[in-house]
């Protein structure tokens, strides 16, 4: 009889196929783990490390659901936005369930009382205009004379 040799690895660890982890359970979380185990006819371990796989999973799902949901969100956002600078009406209707956007020329909506920095600026010019024409004095620094 040869006796059998034991292969040279060159250093290198056994490769596994599986890790080992311990952890702590709560007792009716141990109970409830062995109970899913039985009725799915396997260990208690494989039931565990197949639960866990199942929970990264869901997680990922959810990770990309909420990138989802924040993409619509910006996208309805700039929608809003868009429809807002080309005029459309926003009003509150309970029979909608809340708001909605009426075309432009269709609603009895006032526009936005705000004003260009540019559009403003060239108002007080247009103003100072016409108090210097009727011949009033314009004096810098507030001070009387």
């Amino acid at each position: 009889m040869n006796p059998r040799k034991p292969r040279k690895r060159d250093g290198q660890p056994k490769p596994r196929k599986n890790s080992t982890l311990t952890i702590r359970l709560l007792d009716h979380l141990r109970g409830r783990l062995e109970a899913e185990a039985k009725a799915s006819g396997r260990s208690v371990s494989e039931q565990a490390a197949h639960l866990m796989s199942l929970a990264l999973l869901l997680g990922n799902e959810l990770d990309a659901l909420k990138a989802l949901a924040d993409t619509q969100k910006n996208i309805d956002d700039n929608i809003k936005a868009a429809m807002h600078r080309r005029g459309w009406g926003k009003v509150v209707d309970p029979n909608y369930g809340g708001a909605i956007y009426i075309p432009p020329g269709q609603h009895a909506l006032p526009r936005s009382g705000f004003m260009d920095p540019a559009e403003i600026e060239k108002k007080v010019e247009q103003a100072v205009e016409r108090v210097l024409a009727r011949g009033a004095t314009l004096r810098i620094g507030g001070g009387s004379k």
